[in-house]
């Protein structure tokens, strides 16, 4: 008797998919070269993620904060700008991690902040950050080699899945020169600049990644002329990002993720000599994760001629990224009046924050929040503010029949803000949805023959003998019945299997006695 031998085989596993709140506090003062502070304006923050490390137990998360503050010097209505950056870590309990090659991605965004002044010179701020942290990779299982032996045979079967995630990383760097509209004040003093990406359109070809995509470069400035007052403008400039590496196929599936850093915006004179261009360079940091497939051929079930077998089988559920979905959709907010009042908007922006996504009948449902926040004149100089609404949203799309999970990214790309005489400001946010659906195969297959008994055959004849099958059986039930070479089962009787191994219609009865001593 002869004991199949086993083989590793790895599957990947999802460990860890997770939320976290995390509270960061920086305390500190305004570099030397900045004037003081009379009044805060405005505060942003952003998130940035630099390594995702994972333990024995336990993931790790580091990062930074950048804060930016608008705010006023004791001279009115003149506006100053500085930046602060501050380190931040987080760490997480693990299951059991037993995973190969387990593989790390966190991506933070901002829910809250707040500052206070304790001096002319410094400043507490303080945000809280939402932590999604994923931790995949490949868990090992012993399986049965399928390998020919002589006097055993294995009824095969043949799965699909996906490969663990393979994310390959670029950057390109870009220097972009912009001419202000007719109806644009020449530049006088700089104060703030910022650039944002619009949701990319991905191509794959072997080798290489290409995102094309849109720059949002906005420039916040004090206008040359003896007025004092303060303009923004709003470039949007075409990108095309690649990311190239050998590992990159065609047959691949790929996800982009792209974000922006580094932006520094300098004046220029134009041929006239006036102040009216802009020179801005920035860098854009990329993410390709590319999902491939994999095939592996399993032993359903085994037999011997000469013993009767005892087995183990391992049950799996295993994801597959069915497909990924893309939809654009508008939410109407109405933000109502409250202090400050404006009377123009020079800059809104918008964040999507804590979504949700549930299945419904006909597509997917998503909620969360949008926080709106402009920058304008009010009565008191210039003013900030900040609404964050709920939003609910259905996105029709059709869902594989067996969708078992999903997860989805809202990313608002562009914001209609209107004021109203009473004070109250209404606007239409153009957003992205992207969804990712996956649903589960259940697998099965033998990993293991924990028993062997001898099978005593000394009372078997070589007289022709036949079997009358019923309805349920095919090749594989009946020479497992009568432990039979299933190649010779079939040439003993050539009519009567299909290329599957099932009974063709009409068969009555098989020949077996030939079949087990030709």
């Amino acid at each position: 008797m002869k004991k199949p031998a086993t083989l590793q085989i790895r599957f990947p596993s999802r460990l860890l998919d997770a939320l976290f709140d995390k509270e960061t506090e920086f305390d500190g003062s305004l570099p030397d070269y900045c004037p003081d502070v009379t009044r805060l304006v405005r505060v942003d923050c952003t998130p940035y993620i630099d390594a995702c490390d994972i333990g024995s137990d336990k993931v790790h998360v580091s990062g930074r904060v950048v804060y930016d503050v608008l705010y006023e010097t004791d001279r009115r209505n003149k506006l100053r700008y500085c930046s602060f950056t501050q380190e931040f870590h987080h760490s997480a309990d693990l299951p059991r991690n037993e995973l190969e090659s387990p593989v790390g991605e966190c991506t933070a965004s901002c829910n809250k902040i707040t500052c206070r002044m304790l001096s002319p010179r410094r400043l507490v701020l303080h945000a809280r950050l939402e932590l999604h942290v994923t931790v995949c990779g490949e868990a090992s299982y012993r399986m049965l080699s399928t390998e020919p032996s002589d006097g055993l045979f294995f009824r095969k079967k043949l799965f699909r899945y996906d490969s663990p995630a393979e994310t390959v990383r670029g950057e390109n760097h870009f220097e972009e020169t912009l001419s202000l509209l007719q109806g644009e004040k020449n530049v006088g003093e700089l104060i703030f600049s910022n650039v944002s990406l619009q949701p990319p359109q991905v191509t794959v070809t072997p080798g290489c990644v290409t995102a094309k995509t849109t720059a949002v470069i906005k420039v916040f400035y004090e206008t040359e002329d003896a007025e004092g007052g303060f303009c923004m403008t709003a470039k949007n400039v075409p990108l095309t990002v690649t990311v190239e590496d050998p590992a990159i196929e065609e047959g691949k599936r790929c996800t982009v993720s792209l974000a922006a850093a580094g932006c520094g915006v300098l004046p220029e004179l134009d041929q006239y000599g006036e102040n009216r261009l802009l020179k801005a360079s920035f860098t854009v940091t990329s993410a390709a994760t590319l999902v491939g497939t994999r095939e592996v051929e399993a032993a359903d079930d085994l037999f011997s001629v000469d013993s009767v077998d005892t087995l183990d089988r391992t049950e799996l559920s295993v994801p597959h990224l069915a497909e990924t979905v893309d939809r654009s959709f508008t939410v109407d907010l109405k933000l109502p009046a409250d202090e400050p009042l404006f009377t123009a908007l020079y800059d809104t922006t918008v964040r999507a924050g804590r979504v949700r996504a549930t299945q419904a009948e006909g597509g997917v449902e998503l909620t969360g929040t949008l926080t709106v926040s402009m920058l304008g004149d009010g009565n008191d100089g210039i003013q900030h503010r900040d609404c964050t609404e709920e939003f609910v949203q259905f996105v029709p799309t059709e869902l594989p029949a067996d969708c078992a999970e999903l997860s989805a990214e809202v990313s608002p790309f562009e914001v209609l803000p209107t004021l109203h005489s009473d004070g109250s400001i209404s606007a239409r946010v153009i957003c992205n949805a992207h969804l990712a659906l996956y649903t589960k195969e259940s697998v099965s297959f033998l990993s293991d023959v924990t028993k062997q008994t001898e099978l005593d055959r000394s009372d078997e004849t070589y007289s022709v003998a036949y079997f009358f099958p019923s309805r349920t059986d095919d090749l594989w039930t009946v020479a497992k019945k009568y432990r039979v070479d299933p190649d010779r089962l079939r040439l003993a009787n050539p009519d009567a299997f299909d290329d599957l191994g099932r009974l063709n219609a009409g068969v009555k009865t098989l020949l077996i006695r030939k079949a087990m001593f030709a």
